[in-house]
């Protein structure tokens, strides 16, 4: 018969045995060190997470067996959990990093010291738990919701590509509730998509270490069709498993009509420069080539593909090559047009480097907030080769001066006749001018007359060159602009038409090919009921608003010069004009007048001069700007006509 011992010792053996079995059960790691830190004994689970069996653990220092990390760095053996708890009450929870074959954990310590039976000395206790997947599902969590909030349409798929999870962003952008979407296959809005190897192309793709982005027709819902362009990268978990796909998606339909659109203004764009006989080289505000015709690339030499995004320098020589970027800049910040709608005569160098003379003109077109600048370019070569023979001539020429002269003051004579010759019939406004030929007689006109009830019209014209010719075409322009001519009504209501459609109207009838000239123009209508003032600009000088009490202001809308085969169209604003507004226009002339020390008048004494006049009526005020311009003169004959034409609403 057992002694009571013996039944005891049995009935504690199978206690322990449960016991044993009861954490050999539980999926956290449980260790049992002494104070040094060493293991006395630990359940399954803690020695599968280390991978050695329990035996050779016994006796072992738990920091050799169980090394870790925090933020990156390995935890040094005095930092160790198992040496940090003292005595009993201790007791710390804390999370760490640990490595196993490559594979990083996130594990979290719990440690506590308790006294021993004796009192003698304390053990430590420590729960390790993987909270991996709890990390992963954390930092999910905090994901999800910034792509829920995504503006890009999102997509999460399982391995085999079934939709797990979508987006607002997608829901509006197919049409699919996040109900609809989920379990079923990636792609199934598209019939072409939904063929067994779509999917296993796209896994192949990206285990190669290629990124699938694809652009392609995609269907809505409700059957529309859209444009998307689409980007799917993989995710794995911890130990390097493909576990899931996400897709962005984005609805680019309107971007590729945009880009369809461009396309096709650029086309037209050099169909027109292709046609033009002279150089046209079109460039952005930091002097980029945009645009080119063959007599370009046939006038300095280049093929396409080398003048393709060049900086327009690579066509000036020395010291303008270097200085080319500050000219620009100058301009955009000081907005001085000191060499729009001029032209010049300057040299350039071809791409094998020998110099050649050019006439170049310049005008400009804004487009929002940027600015585009078109070159017109000729080759003078042969005019200067012929300047000896000129001179040779030039005896010959004095005979033939006094016959040339004659035909001068007639053509100064029509182009003075073309001028107003009284003020406006409506009592509404008040006009002033002011006319000075220059020393050749040039093409200047300017106009203004009351077309009916409503409208007013005025305008101001700078033909290019000089002589009979200009002359001629301002005659032109002059019966193309008359009171009487059906160019100013619509042809279908017979309503008086826009500024920018007036100006549209002269580039199909004035193109360089036919004139060989072209020319600037502020046209303006002012509806005498209403009081506004309605303008476009084809490469002039922009009128001055004066307001009492208000900065001028510059009325810049418009374009290109006329006869340029302008790609862009004519801009045009409307200003409501008060009592006492005065509208100040003006040609080049007025500015470029040079003095003894060929110093130009210059723009911002124009604009301070004006500016000045406000208080005045339109009379005195134009007097005193051509006074003052003639001053800075000491009175010198001009070089180009001097035009200023204003108006006071009265």
């Amino acid at each position: 018969m057992d002694s009571p011992l013996n039944i005891q010792l049995d009935q504690l053996r199978n206690t322990l045995s449960k016991m044993e079995v009861a954490f050999s059960a539980l999926r956290d790691a449980i260790i049992w060190t002494d104070q040094s830190g060493r293991v006395q004994w630990c359940n399954q689970a803690f020695f599968s997470m280390v991978g050695k069996s329990r035996i050779s653990l016994i006796g072992k220092e738990l920091a050799d067996v169980l090394p870790l990390q925090q933020q990156g760095r390995p935890v040094p053996r005095e930092k160790h959990p198992a040496r940090l708890i003292h005595k009993p009450g201790d007791d710390i929870t804390s999370v760490y990093g640990y490595i196993k074959d490559e594979h990083r954990f996130d594990i979290e310590i719990s440690a506590t010291c308790i006294w021993e039976k004796d009192a003698s000395a304390c053990s430590v206790i420590m729960i390790v738990r993987d909270i991996s997947e709890l990390q992963v599902a954390d930092e999910i969590r905090t994901k999800s919701a910034a792509l829920a909030a995504a503006a890009s349409a999102i997509v999460i798929t399982d391995h085999n590509g079934l939709i797990e999870w979508v987006n607002l962003a997608f829901q509006t952008m197919s049409g699919y509730t996040l109900e609809e979407s989920v379990g079923r296959p990636f792609g199934f809005q598209n019939p072409t998509r939904q063929k067994e190897d779509f999917w296993r192309e796209v896994q192949q793709t990206l285990e190669r270490g290629n990124l699938w982005e694809v652009e392609f027709i995609n269907l809505k819902k409700d059957g529309a069709i859209y444009q998307e362009k689409e980007t799917i990268t993989e995710v794995a978990n911890a130990r390097g498993e493909i576990r899931h796909y996400i897709a962005i998606k984005e609805n680019i339909s309107e971007r590729k009509h945009f880009e369809a659109m461009i396309i096709d203004r650029e086309a037209r764009i050099q169909a027109i420069l292709g046609g033009a006989t002279d150089s046209i080289i079109i460039i952005d505000e930091q002097g980029e080539i945009q645009s080119f015709n063959d007599a370009a690339l046939a006038m300095f030499g280049y093929d396409r593909q080398e003048m393709v995004g060049q900086n327009v320098r690579i066509l000036m020589p020395e010291p303008h090559r270097s200085a080319h970027d500050g000219y620009l800049l100058n301009y955009l910040l000081s907005k001085r047009k000191q060499v729009i709608g001029i032209t010049r005569e300057l040299q350039a160098v071809r791409k094998d480097g020998s110099l050649f003379p050019i006439e170049l003109s310049l005008s400009e077109a804004k487009i929002g907030e940027s600015f585009l600048f078109s070159g017109f370019i000729r080759d003078i070569t042969k005019r200067v080769e012929s300047q000896e023979e000129l001179a040779q001539a030039h005896a010959d020429l004095l005979i033939k001066q006094k016959l040339i002269n004659a035909d001068l003051l007639a053509a100064a004579g029509i182009q003075v006749s073309l001028l107003p010759q009284a003020q406006p019939e409506t009592a509404r406004l008040e006009a002033a001018w002011k006319f000075q030929p220059s020393t050749f007689v040039g093409g200047d006109i300017f106009n203004f007359f009351q077309l009916d009830a409503d409208n007013f019209i005025a305008y101001m014209v700078d033909v290019s060159g000089h002589g009979v010719p200009s002359a001629l075409i301002s005659v032109s322009i002059y019966q193309t602009l008359s009171p009487h001519s059906s160019s100013l009504f619509g042809k279908d209501d017979n309503k008086v038409l826009a500024p920018s459609r007036i100006l549209d109207l002269l580039e199909q009838e004035f193109p360089i090919e036919r004139f060989n000239n072209f020319f600037t123009i502020f046209f303006m209508t002012i509806n005498l009921r209403t009081g506004v003032l309605t303008y476009s600009a084809g490469g002039h000088p922009p009128a001055l608003l004066l307001r009492n009490g208000a900065e001028p202001k510059l009325l810049e809308a418009g374009g290109m010069i006329i006869g340029a085969g302008a790609p862009i169209p004519f801009a045009e604003a409307c200003v409501p004009l008060q009592k006492g507004d005065k509208i100040i226009m003006y040609t080049d002339g007025t500015y470029e007048y040079q003095n003894e020390n060929q110093q130009m008048y210059g723009l911002d004494r124009l604009f301070a001069t004006t500016a000045a006049q406000q208080q005045k009526t339109i009379a005195a005020a134009i007097d005193g700007i051509f006074e003052d311009i003639f001053n800075f003169g000491c009175h010198l004959a001009p070089q180009d006509d001097i035009s200023l034409l204003g108006f006071e609403y009265k």
